[in-house]
């Protein structure tokens, strides 16, 4: 009896799948350093895997044409006597691209031995390129509550017997074992095929994370985050498209010390939409203080404010003064540099010919004449403008969807608050997220309100 159609379609599917997975050239290199840019290959280690069994294997010392730091000796054994002898990767790279020649390339952290070899052919003037499957990435797909995926860890729970830790060959030979465990439990290697796909895009995603959060992300504005190992974040961005933004991070050079040792340390991604652009970087600036992550360097100050402080002396006049000012303490006017507000009561009181000697600048005495009484009257006149300022106003923004709005507060001129509401409810600051004021984001608000007055004086003429 003839199969039927859809079964013949569906064996020659999975036929097709595991003709793909059935070649495997499993690498580990030991290395000078941590970054293929600037440092170089000691020796390559090679297991090739077909059909679930390791076929044949692969070892090479390599003469890195630099000393060997002495941290590396001690982590692998390798001496620069040891290399000295050794042949260049010139002279055994038509033996290594023969072993790599149309098999999927896989190790256990792949974008770093990847890249190595990449880098090695393309200092002796040729190209390399290969489909790639990280056996760390791979077993976190595989084996649910996984909190580690290194090597000895993933040795130790498939029981294979690491013989030389730190050994290019023992590693590969190691990594090749719990591919081959892994292969077996990947029903229909639905998951290997997947992996190996993402891997041949641009995006080189950190091996420690999973994937999902980076297919989770919109094209929209909003904030993103990429947590370290303990669960903080170590590095908060904003976007106007979160999924591009957040690529651009990983589609760079494999090869650079601060990509290696950024995608290293990413084990989450997470993000939060925004709906405006305004509002992403009102939150990304707030959370970046909140948080101090410590691969955000253009914030990394903590923001000292000073206040024009008012107050009445003995005598029951007003007097201003410029003092640092904790938060929520009230001021005439907020500053983030001591300057800025020095310079702003100076020309406040030649402006208003307040009386010098109330507000600390007799510098000015000889020049403005001015009475108590009128003095005191132009300071309550100055305490009026404030308390309007200090009043809570709201502007609207775009939500998240089309049946919300985002209500952004501001008082003295800074952002305080935000919330998302739906159409056509009114905001109240008791319901609304804090945001924390800085000198950047006060610009940002600043230079937004300015083009929505323009805006609409434009619209109205």
């Amino acid at each position: 009896m003839e199969p039927h159609k859809s079964t013949k379609r569906a064996g020659k599917h999975t036929a097709k799948k595991k003709s793909l997975l059935n070649h495997f050239a499993v690498v580990d290199v030991e290395t000078t350093g941590g970054h293929a840019s600037k440092h170089r290959i000691t020796e390559i280690g090679i297991a090739l895997v077909d059909d679930g069994e390791i076929v044949k294997t692969y070892k090479q010392l390599v003469n890195p044409e630099t000393d060997i730091p002495r941290h590396i000796i001690t982590l692998t054994g390798i001496t620069n006597e040891d290399v000295a002898d050794a042949p260049l990767f010139k002279e055994v790279a038509k033996d290594v691209a023969e072993l790599l020649q149309d098999r999927i390339f896989v190790a256990q952290n792949v974008n770093f031995d990847y890249s190595f070899i990449k880098n090695e052919f393309e200092r002796i003037g040729s190209t390399f390129q290969a489909k790639r499957l990280c056996t760390s990435r791979y077993a976190r797909s595989r084996i649910n509550g996984l909190k580690r995926s290194s090597l000895k860890v993933l040795a130790e729970h498939f029981r294979v017997v690491n013989k030389n830790p730190h050994r290019a060959l023992s590693d590969a030979i190691t990594a090749a074992k719990i591919l081959i465990k892994l292969m077996a439990i990947d029903d229909g290697f639905e998951i290997a095929l997947k992996l190996i796909n993402q891997q041949e895009t641009k995006i080189t995603l950190p091996n420690n994370t999973n994937p999902e959060d980076y297919k989770k992300l919109p094209s929209c504005p909003g904030v993103y985050f990429f947590y370290g190992e303990d669960g903080k974040p170590i590095y908060i961005g904003k976007a106007k498209n979160l999924k591009s933004r957040v690529s651009s991070h990983f589609n760079g050079s494999l090869s650079s010390k601060r990509t290696q040792t950024f995608l290293r340390e990413i084990f989450a991604i997470k993000f939060k939409e925004t709906g405006s652009d305004l509002l992403a970087f009102l939150i990304e600036d707030t959370l970046i203080r909140k948080h101090w992550p410590i691969y955000n360097s253009a914030q990394k100050s903590r923001v000292k404010k000073f206040g024009v402080i008012s107050y009445t002396d003995q005598n029951g006049n007003y007097r201003l003064a410029v003092n640092p000012i904790r938060q929520n303490e009230t001021a005439l006017k907020v500053f983030y540099y001591y300057s800025s507000a020095m310079e702003w009561l100076r020309e406040t009181t030649i402006n208003l010919k307040l009386n010098p000697k109330y507000v600390g600048l007799m510098s000015l005495a000889a020049d403005i004449k001015t009475s108590d009484k009128e003095h005191n009257e132009k300071i309550e006149c100055l305490t009026a403008q404030y308390r309007a300022t200090a009043e809570v106003r709201f502007i609207r923004e775009k939500g998240r969807s089309n049946n919300e709005i985002a209500w952004i507060a501001i008082q003295n001129e800074s952002a305080i608050g935000y919330s998302f509401l739906p159409n056509g409810e009114k905001p109240e600051i008791k319901a609304f997220e804090l945001l924390q004021p800085s000198a950047t984001a006060n610009k940002i608000l600043e230079n937004h309100l300015q083009k929505i007055e323009e805006s609409y004086l434009m619209s109205s003429s």
